[in-house]
This record gives structure tokens, sequence and C-alpha cells, in this order.
């Protein structure tokens, strides 16, 4: 049987740390012990180990962890000066600033914060509409998101 899955973790959580965390689980659970812990919780055939009639394993579940390559996750410093200068300036150009936290993936980013670099991720749009059925984007939110990209530089000049 196959089974096929993934981990999404907060941007707080170290990839590294969960992936020592997944095999150390996966090598647990493979112990004989484990597996016959297991048996008889979802009916009264569900075996994972089974014995012969001298009590020698005859056959024995087995879980494979298969990993491809993993992205991390940021999370933005709400004290820097990159997103203090965003900040005023959405304020500024669309009357309110609503940090929210969400998920995805956007390789490489992780990297440029871990080298130092004050990443921030932005959106001026539907919410909703991110990767809906029907994903759509309004001129007016490109339009808006351009003068506040305006007003970021022209609060840099010095």
């Amino acid at each position: 049987i196959y089974f096929t899955g993934d981990v999404r973790l907060i941007p707080f959580y170290r990839i590294e740390k969960a992936i020592e965390v997944l095999k150390q689980s996966v090598e647990r659970l493979n112990t004989v012990e484990e597996l016959e812990k297991l048996q008889g919780n979802h009916g009264p055939d569900s075996k994972y180990v089974i014995r012969d009639e001298n009590g020698d394993i005859k056959v024995k579940g087995q879980l494979e962890l298969t990993l491809s390559e993993p992205v991390q996750g940021i999370a933005c410093n709400l004290d820097s000066p990159g997103y203090k200068a965003l900040a005023a300036a959405t304020k500024k150009i669309i009357g309110e600033v609503r940090p929210l936290a969400d998920t995805g993936t956007l390789p490489l980013v992780a990297d440029l914060q871990d080298a130092g670099f004050d990443v921030q991720t932005i959106g001026y749009g539907v919410e909703d509409a991110y990767h809906a059925d029907n994903e759509f984007a309004r001129i007016s939110d490109f339009q808006q998101g351009f003068k506040v990209l305006c007003e970021v530089i022209h609060s840099l000049i010095p």
C-alpha cells in the first residue's frame, strides 16, 4: 500500500528539525514493538506483524519515508526598516495596513533572509481570489501596489 502526503510548517519551525523528527518517528514506528501496539486498533484483522505458529515473524509492515526537496518558509520582520517603510507607504496610499500570516512556498526567499536581506512579501488584491478556481486580479489593485512601491522608493530618497 502506498500513501502520500505533505508537511506544511509555519515559518517558526525549521525544516531540518521537522525532517529529523519525521525520520525518528518512522524509525520508531517500524519496530516490532510499536507495530504490535497498533494491531487490533482498526478491527480484529488489522495486523502489522504476522507470526507463524512458533511465534517467529513471518511478515512485518514497514513504513518508508521519501522526501522531496524542502522549501523553508519565512516570517517577515515587522520591526525592520523595510517593513516600516512598506507599512507607512501602504497606510498613506491605501489607508490601512493589515499584516497577516499566510502559508505558501516562495523558493529562495528564506535563503535571502538567511543571507541578511530584509525580506518582505506583500500583496494588494482580493485575498479570497488567490489560488481560487476563478483566480483573478484587478488592474486597480496593480495600480495601488505600484503607487505603494513608488511611495517606498520616494521615502528612501534623501
